[in-house]
């Protein structure tokens, strides 16, 4: 499940994802620095370029005994953005 909400000015972007989906956390990425940056998402260089997106996806999902992760965050560059993904699911975007 995702949740976008509406830029906070033309240069601060503030989402949500479902961090336990490995595709949301990608997906909503990638939609959230194109619509910042209001472009397309297949104009966008893939997020492998700047990050391994599996690791990515996988940092906060249940460990294999099925107890939560603690509680953490990730502080990345793509697309000329700075992304901030949090374990709760918050994803801040920002022109850099």
């Amino acid at each position: 499940m995702r949740r976008q909400s509406a830029p906070e000015g033309k240069d601060r972007l503030l989402s949500s994802c479902d961090p336990t989906e490995p595709d949301s956390v990608v997906t909503t990425i990638v939609t959230s620095v194109a619509q910042l940056r209001d472009e397309r998402t297949e104009s966008l260089e893939p997020l492998d370029a700047s990050i391994d997106s599996d690791a990515l996806a996988e940092l906060f999902t249940p460990a294999l005994s099925g107890d939560n992760r603690g509680p953490g965050r990730v502080d990345f560059t793509y697309a000329g953005c700075s992304v901030t993904l949090t374990s709760d699911g918050q994803i801040v975007v920002t022109r850099a």
